[in-house]
């Protein structure tokens, strides 16, 4: 059974590491203010990558998708707007189009008339009128969630000045505007400069509402352009992430292994050449101390057998740095929490579905939280009686191969002597 299930095991286990991973690492770059989301369906491997991205960022910490399906089967909330053929479909301001909206309360109001009122108030004449006709439309389609792509022709020139006649004009019927999106260029400043027209027209109509806008970036964004964005300063309220995150670019694969560990109660053990690639032997748990004082930061995790109680506060206990093979004493506070990690599911009757992927987010954005501040690596450590078992196995182990390379060596100068002495007769 243990040969059955092991391509299955690793095949499920692999590629949500993998995305829920890069997405935890991405929230701990921006923080917990500015939201993030998933736009790489276009980019993944397969439908089925797909899916398997949304869900596994969304469990890592990401607020959202553009993926409907993920939406729909996991409860991930579903957030997107328009593309960029979309807006270059519309050649001009179209006559003979619908020019009202529905208002919150029912009732149809013009519209059309009103954009263009404010975009002469706003001196914005020179913006691209197939763009204005765009957002008018799409204004229109979804008047309560306007959020504007405004990189097809000009970012400032265009964009963001068609935006804000559209904008001004929800807020006059009563529908808030949700923000911009920018795909192209400096993401950082253009954000700044976005922001910096939000205000000036917000002043020049005297409408405050219209500066209090989101502005959600785009563009192959990776983790190392979110920490450049946080370190120089910037006004982008949501990042979305495709193609890096969705095939895992930093590290396309993950080397999870699967070996037998314990048979018919006997440990067991594989040895290699190299120690990183040798087996741990028994049945384990893995117990993580953290720091008494909230937010209960992570001091370090301790992998023992199965049969050792938990590391008890206030004591010293000997372990082994598997990096190094170095023992070492640790410090268990005197009110530190110990947990255990491990928690036994049965299959039959488990559920997986919207309400359990939800407490999987909680507990990882809890667990977020309490990583040490600055990064680096966190210490893990092998237990005394861990250590001392792969100790002895691996003693045990490598005498009886040695034994057996003797007795080879032993037969084959045997069987050279008998050749000989044939050879001589």
């Amino acid at each position: 059974v243990v040969q059955l299930v092991e391509t299955t095991v690793l095949n499920l286990m692999n590629y949500p590491s993998l995305v829920a991973t890069y997405a935890a690492r991405c929230r701990r770059a921006v923080g917990e203010r500015v939201r993030l989301l998933e736009f790489g369906l276009r980019r993944a491997q397969g439908p089925d990558g797909g899916l398997s991205a949304s869900r596994y960022s969304y469990l890592g910490t990401f607020d959202g998708t553009s993926n409907v399906l993920a939406g729909m089967v996991f409860g991930v909330p579903v957030i997107g707007t328009f593309a960029h053929s979309f807006v270059t479909s519309f050649a001009g301001l179209e006559k003979g189009r619908a020019s009202t909206i529905v208002n919150p309360a029912g009732e149809t109001v013009e519209f059309v008339d009103l954009v263009l009122e404010y975009r002469e108030k706003l001196s914005y004449q020179n913006t691209n009128d197939g763009e204005l006709q765009a957002f008018i439309c799409y204004a229109q389609a979804f008047p309560r969630a306007f959020l504007a792509l405004v990189d097809t022709y000009s970012t400032l020139a265009s964009g963001v000045p068609n935006y804000l006649c559209v904008a001004l004009a929800l807020l006059h019927i009563g529908h808030p505007p949700r923000g911009i999106r920018l795909d192209s260029g400096d993401l950082r400043q253009l954000s700044l400069d976005a922001k910096a027209l939000g205000a000036e027209a917000a002043a020049a109509v005297n409408v405050p509402a219209l500066a209090d806008f989101e502005v959600v970036a785009s563009n192959n964004l990776e983790e190392s352009a979110l920490k450049d964005c946080v370190a120089k300063g910037h006004a982008i309220t949501a990042f979305a992430l495709g193609t890096h995150l969705v095939t895992c670019r930093p590290q396309p694969a993950l080397g999870c292994v699967y070996k037998l560990v314990e048979f018919a109660g006997a440990p067991r053990m594989k040895l290699s050449e190299e120690r990183a690639k040798s087996s741990l032997p028994a049945a384990k748990n893995l117990f993580r101390v953290l720091s008494p004082a909230p937010p209960h930061t992570i001091l370090f995790d301790i992998i023992a057998l199965a049969t050792e109680p938990p590391p008890t506060p206030g004591t010293t206990i000997r372990v082994l740095h598997p990096p190094t093979s170095a023992h070492t004493s640790v410090d268990i506070p005197v009110d530190a929490l110990v947990e255990s990690l491990l928690e036994r599911v049965p299959l039959e009757g488990a559920e997986d579905g919207p309400k359990e992927l939800e407490a999987a987010r909680a507990r990882a954005r809890r667990d977020i939280g309490r990583l040490p501040e600055g990064g680096g690596e966190m210490g893990v450590y092998l237990s005394e009686g861990l250590a001392r078992l792969v100790e002895e196995m691996e003693k045990e182990m490598k005498g009886k191969a040695a034994w057996a390379t003797e007795e080879a060596g032993a037969g084959r100068k045997r069987k050279a002597e008998e050749d000989a002495a044939e050879d001589a007769q």
